[in-house]
């Protein structure tokens, strides 16, 4: 095998597809971001990343050439208030799911380039704890968009659930981490 044959496979294992896209240990499911307003200055991405190995892992930040800067973020309980703050990790435990979703951990994205418009995509590379990067692409859709994941295709059994609802003690991995605070939490 040549040289610019393995590059180009390593390349396109980075790209699987707009549903998932794989790197090490951690897969990414489901990506989207929300179509923005015209002159909206910010944006956000979300997905379910499963670490797959046997080690915790953490995602530590993220990049996008559409932003002039990408943050990770949560939602978390204020003196009774939900407030968005950006957080340094999001922590990915051994064999389970994360779900980065409206309401609870995401990627924010400001100063974007231009609007996010729904029916195109963007790419964002996400950065590791163990040094590891993973470029997903990102399908762009509608403005009030939710997380869309088909569990039977995806080989989960359990249903959607709440925002905020942990599988712990059922049989799927799928886990959301709404609120880092442990406190409760309300939807965006």
């Amino acid at each position: 095998m040549t040289t610019k044959f393995l590059a180009a496979t390593a390349g396109l294992a980075l790209f699987v597809s707009a549903s998932q896209a794989v790197a090490g240990d951690v897969l990414a499911m489901h990506p989207f971001a929300r179509a923005t307003a015209p002159k909206a200055p910010n944006g956000a991405a979300f997905m379910v990343l499963m670490n797959q190995g046997a080690q915790d892992q953490a995602l530590i930040g993220a990049s996008s050439s559409v932003a002039e800067r990408v943050e990770l973020h949560a939602h978390q309980n204020d003196n009774g208030v939900m407030k968005m703050r950006e957080v340094e990790q999001v922590p990915l435990p051994a064999g389970e799911e994360v779900i980065l979703q409206p309401g609870a951990y995401h990627i924010m994205l400001f100063g974007l380039q231009a609007p996010l418009k729904q029916g195109e995509s963007l790419t964002v590379t996400l950065e590791f704890a163990n040094g590891s990067d993973l470029s997903v692409l990102v399908p762009i859709k509608s403005a009030g968009a939710m997380m869309d994941m088909d569990h039977e295709a995806a080989g989960h059994e359990d249903t959607h659930l709440p925002m905020g609802s942990s599988t712990k003690g059922h049989d799927s991995k799928f886990k959301s981490v709404e609120n880092p605070s442990g406190s409760g939490s309300k939807s965006n």
